[in-house]
């Protein structure tokens, strides 16, 4: 019994706290690919995650009947979590065994595995369908074998699990640096051994790496539409599990000071005071005592966390991080023993303060039960299209929801999401023809423009020219190039979409908007920022942290601003209304030059005129786009006009005037400097 409690009381632990926040419902990020990919065993994204596919699967096939299917691939989340706290307090009791072996290393490995599982991104992980919890867990697991290595079975095991490791997740290999630190501190083995044992070490590893994905083309000849890719042959399969997609992207990696502060903020979130103490008191102590162990320490820890927060292409990098913890359990538990020997009770009432403080803040934040705003935004965005459409989604999130929703029993089946971005590769445009009867323009044209901005939009302009008339219509999550679109098509608002249509059916439709949940419904405070944003300025894209919620929240907002801003013309209180309820709803709305402007306007048109120049006035500070400034000049100086100030109203009429504003404005310009 004493020898299970060291790995089986962080287990049950770990497992206890993922029962008090796991759901069953789909969540954000990209866990609606997984949970896809799971049930469909379709290609994912690069590099593939075909361990993980084919142990959760399984797992699903006998979980999925008692639990449910969405709550079956949570809970294999959860497993894993729990196993691998489990072999962290594993390594941990070696570790203190090796840095000291007359002291009692049993209660410090467990406290330091419980403060780990207590952790908000390890509580995440254990919750969520993405592979992060089995890599945490292989990962553990290998901490543990460097640990106590010490017979060739040992190393044997190292090499498969290090192999796997790479199979769940690609980072990985960011262990390469460590793992040659170890080896050459380990040197005397490879002496005794010889270098044939532990190249064929390093073959098994390769093997356990790359032998699952090998079932890459398997998978791919099932042709799914929810395949990310196609890779068929072995050329195909090296280019998609080398990830190049990501990592030879331009400015995939580079220094932002917002990843560096946003690192800190999260290991500060991780731990919280009690952990930070505890860890720092263990690196001190071993940089006394054993400065060798801290510095191999520092071999995993140093390359993972500096690629991490340089590789810019990862947004979700919170839980690459977990990588960096769990050796850092390690310090923790040396800081626990440290505490212990000293001062036997205070050091007891440390460690459960600081458990009980975790689990206090983390459990409300990351509870999940009943969580079910990330599925109603998927059949929000299907909920009123027209049958038989084709819905074309630029983000991961409502691309994910809608596919996994739409494979439910009682939901939409009939609307087919498609990731606009993945337009023109021809193996999907073979199978949409082959499988839907959709036509396949020729995006030849678009190659030079491929990776840039403007690329999407012309893309959905060419699918939507070939493909309206085999469908009703097309929705689409971004405004399609309208110059590029053939010119009996169309496209208007339709709620948080645009719509593609004939232009006799292209007309704005409130049913488009009927929408059972409002903006306002969205709970936005009780959870924690960990999405990224881009904010573009008039000077500079600022990044900044994002409320999951927001990514619902917001399309409904903007829905909401874009039926106001059609009903501006011939209904200025009634937009006036809606603008200000989106104001009062999201006060950063103001920071949109649209929207501002659009506000300014109807306060205008209101007779409200001191506010429409208060508006006006700081969007014009706020530097908006020269089409937006043009008016925003115009109408600022109608106010000083309208107001007995004419030689006030002048200066906004002249630089309106010397922005190039359209022809008809600019006449208008003229006559009121005229004094017409």
């Amino acid at each position: 019994m004493k020898r299970a409690a060291v790995p089986g009381i962080p287990f049950l632990f770990s497992m206890f706290l993922s029962a008090c926040t796991v759901g069953s419902h789909a969540y954000w990020q990209d866990s609606g690919f997984y949970l896809t990919a799971v049930r469909e065993l379709s290609v994912l994204y690069p590099h593939g995650f075909v361990l993980y596919l084919l142990l959760c699967k399984t797992w699903t096939l006998v979980a999925a009947p008692l639990f449910g299917f969405c709550l079956a691939v949570h809970l294999f989340s959860s497993l894993m979590a729990a196993a691998g706290a489990a072999f962290t307090s594993l390594a941990a009791r070696d570790f203190l065994r090796k840095l000291d072996p007359a002291k009692s290393a049993d209660l410090p490995a467990i406290g330091a595995a419980c403060l780990l599982s207590a952790g908000y991104c390890y509580g995440h992980a254990a919750i969520i369908a993405k592979a992060y919890a089995l890599f945490h867990a292989l990962l553990a697991l290998l901490l543990w074998l460097l640990v106590r290595a010490e017979r060739k079975r040992d190393f044997v095991a190292m090499g498969a699990v290090l192999g796997f490791a790479w199979a769940a997740h690609p980072a990985a290999a960011l262990l390469v640096p460590g793992l040659l630190g170890y080896g050459w501190a380990r040197r005397n083995l490879m002496r005794v051994w010889g270098w044939g044992f532990f190249v064929g070490v390093v073959a098994l590893a390769a093997v356990c790496a790359f032998g699952p994905c090998l079932l890459l083309p398997v998978l791919a000849a099932r042709e799914s539409l929810l395949d990310f890719a196609q890779p068929r042959s072995l050329r195909d399969v090296v280019a998609f599990v080398s990830g190049e997609t990501y990592t030879k992207q331009e400015g995939a990696f580079g220094f932002a000071a917002w990843r560096w502060i946003a690192g800190l903020r999260y290991v500060w979130e991780e731990t919280l005071a009690g952990g930070l103490i505890l860890m720092g008191l263990g690196a001190w102590t071993l940089a006394q005592r054993q400065r060798s162990f801290l510095l191999l320490l520092a071999g995993w820890i140093v390359p993972v966390g500096g690629v991490t927060l340089l590789f810019e292409r990862e947004g979700q990098f919170d839980q690459w991080l977990v990588f960096v913890y769990i050796p850092m359990a390690l310090l923790t538990a040396v800081g626990i023993s440290r505490i212990l020997v000293r001062r036997p009770r205070e050091g007891l009432a440390a460690v459960a303060v600081s458990a009980l403080w975790l689990v206090a803040v983390n459990v409300p934040l990351l509870n999940q039960r009943g969580y079910v705003w990330a599925e109603d935004y998927a059949r929000m965005l299907m909920r009123n299209l027209d049958p038989g459409s084709v819905l074309l989604l630029t983000r991961d999130d409502p691309l994910g929801l809608c596919r996994y929703v739409g494979g439910l029993p009682g939901e939409r089946q009939d609307v087919l999401p498609l990731g606009s971005w993945a337009l023109g590769q021809p193996w999907l445009d073979e199978r949409l023809s082959k499988r839907k009867g959709l036509a396949v323009p020729s995006y030849a044209p678009l190659g030079r423009l491929k990776g840039g901005t403007g690329w999407e939009p012309v893309a959905i302009a060419l699918f939507a020219n070939q493909n309206v008339g085999i469908v009703p219509a097309v929705f689409t999550e971004l405004k399609p190039d309208t110059d590029a679109l053939r010119p009996d098509l169309a496209v208007v608002p339709a709620g948080m979409l645009w719509k593609i249509a004939a232009r006799a059916d292209a007309v704005i439709d409130l049913k488009y908007w009927d929408y059972p949940i409002r903006p306002e419904d969205i709970p936005r405070g009780g959870r924690r920022a960990r999405g990224h944003w881009s904010y573009v300025t008039a000077e500079k894209t600022e990044m900044r942290p994002e409320l999951y919620e927001d990514r619902f929240f917001l399309p409904l907002l903007w829905a909401r601003v874009r039926l106001a801003d059609q009903e501006l013309p011939r209904d200025p209180a009634e937009a006036l209304k809606k603008y200000e309820s989106v104001r009062a709803a999201y006060p950063e709305a103001m920071k949109d030059p649209r929207f501002a402007y659009h506000y300014g306007l109807a306060l205008y048109l209101g007779n409200r005129r001191p506010e429409a120049a208060s508006v006006l006035d700081g969007l014009l500070a706020a530097r908006p786009p020269g089409e937006i400034e043009v008016f925003a000049l115009f109408y600022l100086g109608e106010l000083h006009r309208e107001a007995g100030r004419p030689g006030t109203a002048e200066p906004y009429y002249r630089k309106a005037l010397a922005a190039q504003p359209p022809e008809s404005l600019a006449n208008t310009l003229r006559e009121r400097l005229q004094g017409r």
